[in-house]
């Protein structure tokens, strides 16, 4: 039996996120059967960011609610295949909010 594999390393990065903070699609690639899914096994990605499976890639985008203190993410994507190969990997990603200076 052949097992699916995951090609991205687990640190996605640090983001440094301001009001407007959009995150540029971060593309997640792995190796696996035609057919195979993905799924959120544990943990949860930042508010306001979502993940969807296209192909044999896990995009994740969107606008991060911004937070008065860093978050480090961490998070486990499945692969399952038709015939019943699994690989899970655990992924982390942070983001640091820009320290604004006070108005007088």
């Amino acid at each position: 039996m052949d097992y699916p594999f995951w090609i991205t390393a687990q640190y996605l990065g640090s983001y440094q996120q301001d009001h407007s903070f959009d995150l540029d699609p971060l593309v997640i690639t792995f190796s696996a059967n035609l057919g195979s899914t993905v799924s959120l096994l544990n943990g949860s990605i930042p508010n306001g960011l979502s993940w969807t499976q296209d192909g044999n890639t896990v995009v994740i985008s969107g606008v991060a609610i911004p937070s008065a203190s860093a978050i480090s993410a961490r998070f486990t994507f499945r692969i399952k295949q038709s015939n019943g190969g699994v690989a899970d990997r655990t992924y982390t990603i942070d983001l640091t909010p820009i320290a604004l200076p006070p108005s007088w």
